[in-house]
């Protein structure tokens, strides 16, 4: 059996602020190879797909030379590119499902692609329990749900966050497809209006 710091991880994805934290955890603890590629805007709609080969490619490449387990962080192009590796190369792979890979992106062609690789990877992280029944109707078996960190890291040292009233800190990006207009009007609600003080379930 391979013990965790002998174990080598190529770690594949696009997103930094997905892929940055896992690298910067891993490498504490394993042997970390990374292929990190950028999205080239070639075409309006399809660069994704145009990358896999590609993408496939140095996947395999990097595998080759001593890899344990491919972890993509993303499921399509990053997970399906490295399931179709991970089969050629005979090396497990693992699936890393963030929230709009498989919620939003999960159409037409590429929800075929995202459902032939997490059916077919080694397991499949999901951060929320959401993901994980979404990936399953896809066929997926081997899932774990295990949602992220929130990284503090980046916060001002003398900053309690205990005593942060009325403030809200996210991990999500700040876009409409997110819902956090939802979860302002939810915090709002949630005001007591005779004190002005928030009040926590």
């Amino acid at each position: 059996m391979v013990g965790l710091s002998n174990l080598r991880i190529l770690l594949v994805g696009h997103l930094p602020v997905h892929l940055n934290p896992l690298e910067r955890g891993l490498s504490q603890s394993c042997d970390l190879k990374v292929v990190r590629w950028k999205p080239v805007s070639v075409f309006k709609k399809g660069t994704s797909v145009v990358a896999v080969p590609v993408l496939i490619l140095r996947i395999l490449i990097k595998s080759l030379f001593g890899t344990d387990l491919i972890l993509a962080q993303y499921a399509f192009p990053d997970g399906f590119s490295s399931v179709v590796a991970s089969k050629l190369a005979g090396v497990p792979s693992v699936i890393q499902v963030v929230g709009s890979d498989v919620l939003i992106a999960a159409r037409d062609l590429k929800r075929r692609f995202i459902g032939w690789g997490v059916s077919k990877a080694s397991g499949i992280i999901c951060v929320s329990r959401e993901l994980e029944d979404s990936v399953r109707s896809m066929g997926a078996k081997n899932t774990i749900t295990i949602p992220s960190p929130l990284d503090l890291s980046d916060m001002p040292k003398n900053m309690d966050v205990r005593r942060l009233d009325r403030r809200l800190i996210t991990v999500a990006a700040l876009t409409k497809v997110k819902g956090l207009d939802t979860l302002l009007r939810a915090l709002q609600d949630m005001k007591d209006l005779a004190t002005g003080r928030w009040r926590w379930p």
